[in-house]
């Protein structure tokens, strides 16, 4: 009792087992060398703004710099506007993904699952 695959084995669905497998590993090594070089990133970063942060209070106590409270205010606001446009980009790249449901799906879970273990 030998079962026939020999309709499962046809052009598309072998496409399509090999779409779904390369995207889903593509997806699990970039998720996981993203989220090890994001923690690095993160770190050096905020060892860099706390190290600037206290420099400049360290100099205003001094009273050697006097920090203008409302320029830092403005910039903090200007950057929120860039990241929204960041955001924005993503989501239009993301929807221009979606078009190609199987592969993206297979990246995404791959990505999701790669993040998750890095």
């Amino acid at each position: 009792m030998s079962a026939d695959l020999s309709p499962l084995l046809n052009q598309a669905n072998m496409t399509l087992v090999f779409q779904l497998g390369g995207f889903g590993t593509f997806g699990a090594c970039i998720g996981y060398a993203v989220k090890k070089v994001a923690k690095i990133v993160i770190k050096i970063t905020a060892v860099i703004a706390g190290l600037y942060f206290a420099s400049l209070a360290g100099l205003s106590y001094a009273g050697y710099i006097t920090i203008n409270f409302d320029k830092m205010a403005q910039l903090l606001s200007q950057g929120m506007v860039y990241a929204e446009q960041v955001i924005g980009l993503l989501s239009n790249a993301l929807s221009s993904i979606s078009n190609a449901i199987p592969a993206s799906g297979a990246f995404m879970a791959g990505l999701l699952l790669g993040f998750n273990k890095g």
